[in-house]
């Protein structure tokens, strides 16, 4: 039984017109036959693989949060419960409880920490096409979430990753590039980087307290960590998260590519 939940990109390949997008490119790029038997043959794995599907729910679950106020917390532990019964690949030392757990605590964390810092969120999810002189077939993605940071306009995108990326990789994002060209008025990119993994400390934040303080957040400012040059410390301080589940964000200045056309 595969489960029923599909990345923002498997949508866009169901669309029969033809198309290329950051995924389809990098796995070419990665390797053409694995792109042939993927796209071409359209051989997939039967049992999907627990990782991905956890991040496919929490990204779900963060997109409800800024599209209609909905508590993230809840969201995902509704549907990863509908996913219990659902078989899945699990790594060693994978389970269903082991997700659900980490799932709670990423996503009370992500919104005490992270959501107050992203005001005037829109275009949660916004499909985009552009059209390249030099291609024959568009250029399509789904940009994850537009909004404020540091009061500057910002092109966001959220990965659910099993360690944390460095500082200079929004920058240097071949896909948030790209995603920057479909938002012209975007003044810098982001990523927003959900990692599981264990860290020492603990603020004792539970899902109810944070779950309190969201209604609120349109009134706070913050910002996200900037990119920083080399040398430079990039550890979150110490106590500031939730034992298990450590969620960090990595912003880059926009870069000013030019135009294909």
């Amino acid at each position: 039984m595969t489960a029923p939940i599909e990345e923002p990109e498997q949508r866009l390949d169901q669309e029969p017109a033809p198309h290329l997008s950051h995924s389809r490119i990098n796995r070419y790029l990665t390797c053409p036959e694995q792109y042939r038997l993927y796209y071409v043959e359209k051989l997939r794995p039967k049992i999907e693989s627990a990782g991905p599907v956890f991040g496919v729910v929490i990204h779900a679950a963060i997109a409800d949060l800024f599209r209609t106020g909905e508590d993230p917390v809840e969201h995902f532990a509704h549907d990863w419960q509908n996913l219990k019964d659902v078989e899945l690949r699990y790594k060693k030392r994978e389970s269903w409880e082991d997700f659900n757990a980490k799932g709670e605590k990423l996503l009370t964390k992500f919104l005490v920490e992270e959501a107050p810092k992203i005001r005037q969120a829109r275009g949660m999810e916004r499909k985009f096409e552009l059209r390249v002189t030099a291609l024959d077939a568009p250029f399509v993605g789904i940009i994850d979430l537009v909004g404020q940071v540091d009061d500057r306009l910002t092109v966001i995108d959220f990965k659910t990753a099993g360690s944390d990326y460095e500082d200079h990789e929004a920058a240097l994002s071949d896909q948030l590039t790209a995603y920057a060209l479909a938002e012209p008025e975007a003044q810098q990119v982001a990523l927003c980087v959900l990692v599981k993994t264990k860290e020492r400390a603990s603020n004792g934040t539970s899902p109810k307290e944070a779950r309190t303080r969201w209604p609120n957040t349109s009134k706070r400012s913050g910002s996200f960590r900037t990119t920083l040059p080399p040398g430079s410390s990039t550890s979150a301080p110490e106590g500031n998260a939730p034992p298990v589940i450590s969620c960090r964000c990595a912003s880059g200045t926009r870069r000013k590519p030019k135009r294909p056309w």
